[in-house]
């Protein structure tokens, strides 16, 4: 359990950290030590659950986007989109990083 506790604290710093810097415009990326592909997933969908997704903003992409803008291409795309069926597909990763690395990562931060 103590190692899952450490791992868990570790992810938690880099995700503090990527925040952190990524605030300051100095995002240095650490590659993971396992990435696990998961996927292809291949799914139906109707197009107005994507349109949703988008217009809801859950994108980080579309945040900075101006108000004015976001409404004025949701009803272009609703109007092209909405009623139909999509098929998308997707992939994912699971990363996993060392404990020992995170910290030393999190050590340079400081330092810098």
């Amino acid at each position: 359990m103590r190692g899952r506790t450490a791992l868990v604290i570790g992810l938690m710093v880099l995700v503090a950290v990527v925040i952190q810097t990524t605030l300051f415009g100095r995002l240095r990326i650490v590659t993971p030590d396992v990435v696990m592909p998961v996927g292809p997933f291949h799914e139906e969908i109707p197009a107005d659950v994507l349109l949703d997704e988008l217009d809801g903003r859950i994108y980080s992409s579309q945040w900075e986007v101006p108000e004015a803008l976001h409404q004025q291409v949701m009803a272009a795309l609703r109007d092209a989109w909405a009623g139909r069926e999509l098929s998308r597909s997707y992939s994912m990763a699971i990363t996993f990083w060392r404990v020992e690395r995170i910290a030393a990562f999190a050590r340079s931060r400081q330092m810098s």
